[in-house]
């Protein structure tokens, strides 16, 4: 029996009222790829709050002409420096830049230990400003980090108390970001803060031009397929996405990037049914979406639980999408009679051969980075730009060890440290490798009038115990606590491509187990090449597990509609996903774990809208 358009609009809403279980959804980026709880994700966050930066931020001083090595530059990026000692929640001893105070080597004089600063004080004449440059180029710890290698560029960068009002600190460092930017001197701004604020604004600046473009295509689709009919889909849509999201919420412990990539699923699918133009019976649709949401249970239960989220509430949203597709139709009322022209056969596989064949265009870029470039728009992505054209950001693994207070300080440890570091930079896609070892050797030089023969380890622990005790300073807090308890030794790899991630990854697992470090625990490497690696992970088993839904359900289809149109219907579906992946291939984008998941719900959308258009009548 037919409900009334009344009785549909209400089961709607009664639906879309479930939807107030995404205020349950737990924030996350991209990067969160793992229950809040894992060991990962406490791994982690305890190697971030030890060794890195909770709230970093960073302003970036390039020269519009030349390099930064000049007088002028040289005093912007002190006069920035200092503005930033003075914003609200800064962790002083967290400003770093060639001019903070907090860049130092303690250096022995006549008078006793002295602070050698990076640059205490602008050098004037060209004379000094060589000499601070060569020392900079000389320095590994500062070439390409602080400097660009090209001279252009000079990084400041300041961590920031997790508790700080964001929206504060944003707006007070775009002013220190506009304050010092000229005709001269350009400055950009990153940080999660700055996105959060600026990413919104320059969104809605393109709204106008978005709003243009959609109703351009939603006429176009009305003309096609009849405005009503359109209407019903977009009802349908909307109200399974919210359904699949909040079941996510309620049920998965869903993070919000993978409950809304999950939305994507239902609401392509409740769409699909809603425009179709045959008419079908809900009976056929609910078997045929009933067999769909085994298949992708059934992935849920055996996939990588990093995918639970995904497939279970696409599952939700297949299930309840041929009931929530009804109701729209019936609610919106398509004429009956309504009908469009069909496009002939030969046409819809060239447009599909076309798309397809951009395909071979695409990439892969999962890491968390790329995202903003890719789908930020200008000038939100302009920040991002200018740091990857100097300071592209590094794919670094850091490996925390551990053991008893002091233990550290102990030459047979930083010898052990120095040997992992010494076989991973032969690795050729390791850019860098550096400890607390690198530090010491440094310190013992310099404690030697800086003579290069003393860039060496020394032997006796008590030596080390004072020159760790004399120049420990914020740059020694990326590699050792206070209590010399816990290290960190940190891997740097040369691109962000995922075999050479991988590559690196396996080397240095062997690296540890062939040199162990005495008296100490060594937790599994974490970092941001460990976060894409589990991208990786995440992608593969989403890929595996949506080609083995899509069999399950062809097969599952077989005693609805008969082997023919099942395999039909698979056709149709991996057609579709092929024409999206070559028209992404054809704008420039690359497959990651947003465009995944899409082709993954359009293939998924295709497979039961091509099995419910040819089911038979009954």
């Amino acid at each position: 029996m037919t409900p009334s358009r009344p009785a549909a609009w209400a089961l709607l809403a009664a639906v879309s009222v479930v939807s107030v279980a995404i205020v349950r959804l737990r924030p996350s980026g991209t990067g969160d790829l793992s229950p809040a709880d894992a060991p990962a994700a406490r791994l982690e966050q305890e190697v971030t709050r030890q060794f890195g930066m909770e709230l970093p931020v960073v302003w970036i001083v390039e020269g519009r002409a030349g390099t930064v090595w000049s007088a002028a530059a040289l005093e912007r990026i002190q006069a920035l420096t200092r503005a930033v000692f003075a914003l609200p929640g800064v962790i002083a001893p967290d400003v770093m830049s060639i001019a903070s105070p907090n860049l130092r080597e303690v250096r022995v004089t006549d008078g006793g230990l002295t602070p050698r600063y990076v640059m205490g004080e602008v050098p004037r004449d060209a004379g000094a400003i060589a000499m601070l440059r060569e020392r900079v180029a000389d320095d590994p710890m500062l070439r390409g980090n602080l400097v660009s290698l090209d001279g252009r560029a000079a990084l400041v960068v300041a961590n920031f108390r997790g508790d700080a009002d964001r929206e504060a600190l944003a707006r007070a460092a775009l002013a220190v970001r506009d304050r010092f930017r000229d005709d001269v001197i350009q400055v950009w701004t990153i940080g999660a803060p700055i996105l959060a604020v600026t990413a919104p604004a320059s969104l809605r600046a393109r709204l106008p031009a978005a709003a243009v473009v959609l109703v351009a295509l939603a006429a176009v689709a009305m003309v096609l397929g009849g405005a009503r009919r359109i209407l019903a889909g977009l009802v349908a849509g909307m109200v399974d996405a919210a359904a699949a999201v909040a079941a996510a919420a309620a049920a998965l412990d869903a993070s919000v990037a993978w409950a809304a990539l999950a939305g994507v699923s239902g609401a392509a699918v409740a769409g699909t049914l809603a425009v179709t133009r045959t008419p079908w019976p809900l009976r056929t649709a609910g078997s045929l979406a009933l067999g769909l949401a085994i298949a992708l249970a059934v992935v849920a239960a055996t996939t990588d639980p990093i995918l639970v989220p995904w497939f279970g509430a696409a599952a939700v949203g297949v299930l309840l999408a041929p009931f929530v597709a009804a109701c729209a139709r019936v609610a919106v009322a398509p004429a009956p009679a309504e009908r469009s022209g069909r496009w002939p056969a030969h046409v819809v596989a060239v447009a599909v051969l076309g798309a397809a064949l951009g395909a071979g265009r695409l990439g892969v870029r999962l890491d968390a980075f790329g995202y903003g470039l890719r789908y930020l728009p200008s000038p939100a992505r302009d920040d991002l730009a200018a740091l990857k054209r100097h300071f592209p950001p590094p794919v670094s693994f850091a490996v925390r060890v551990r053991g008893e207070s002091g233990f550290v300080g102990q030459p047979g440890v930083l010898q052990a440290f120095e040997r992992v570091t010494d076989v991973m930079r032969r690795e050729p896609a390791v850019a860098s490798a550096t400890s607390l070892a690198d530090l010491v050797k440094r310190v013992h030089r310099a404690f030697n009038d800086d003579r290069a023969e003393f860039e060496r380890l020394p032997e006796e622990a008590g030596l080390v115990g004072r020159y760790l005790a004399l120049a420990y300073s914020p740059g020694f807090r990326r590699f050792v606590d206070r209590q010399l308890a816990n290290a960190a030794i940190w891997i740097s790899v040369a691109s962000p491509a995922l075999a050479d991630v991988a590559r690196v990854h396996v080397a240095l697992a062997a690296t540890l187990a062939a040199h162990p470090i005495p008296g100490a625990t060594v937790d599994p490497p974490s970092g941001d090449a460990a976060t894409l690696l589990r991208a990786g992970r995440a992608a593969t088993a989403l890929v595996r597990g949506a080609v083995a839904a899509l069999l399950l359900a062809a097969l599952g289809f077989v005693p609805v509609i008969g082997a023919m149109r099942a395999g039909h219907a698979l056709v149709v579906a991996v057609a579709s996903a092929g024409a999206l992946a070559g028209g992404l291939g054809w704008i420039g984008l690359s497959l990651d774990l947003v465009s995944l998941p899409a082709l993954v719900a359009v293939a998924l959308a295709a497979l039961l809208g091509a099995a419910v258009k040819s089911a038979p009548e009954t």
